[in-house]
């Protein structure tokens, strides 16, 4: 099993007749705009709905055996601010698989550099294997 790649995106969608997958907005930067005249001060950190994917493909699939895929957001400061875990169901015969996590929104404690850090591993292995990282640029407009 060998992780192939990861992006962060608005959106996405697959074509059922061609298997062809679209992905929509592709996120690099989240700029988040704050009406702080009605605040004193910035909360220390804060949840924003917000609506995204994490999509990944996976290749060299292992036969009949199902994977799960971890992944944990952590800010400029190397603070975790949220993760989730998910297992995908390979089916047989599959090679190739893509992965679709969707979030509906994100924790912010300060702007800069977050980090998804993406990590795998196969069904009745122990330990995940950490295979990718993708960055996300947080700027707060205030």
């Amino acid at each position: 099993m060998k992780h192939n790649w990861s992006i962060l995106c608005k959106n996405s969608t697959t074509d059922s007749i061609n298997n062809t997958l679209s992905l929509t907005e592709i996120l690099e930067r989240l700029t988040i705009n704050l009406n702080i005249s009605k605040v004193s001060k910035l909360p220390d950190s804060f949840v924003i709905p917000f609506e995204f994917e994490l999509v990944s493909m996976i290749l060299d699939m292992p036969d009949k055996k199902n994977v799960f895929i971890k992944i944990e957001l952590f800010n400029s400061h190397n603070e975790k601010m949220g993760g989730t875990e998910n297992k995908l169901d390979v089916p047989k015969g599959t090679k190739n698989l893509r992965s679709r996590v969707i979030f509906n929104s994100i924790k912010i404690k300060g702007e800069g550099i977050y980090m998804f850090k993406i990590f795998l591993k196969e069904e009745k292995k122990d330990t995940y294997s950490h295979v990718a990282d993708v960055p996300l640029e947080v700027i707060i407009a205030k």
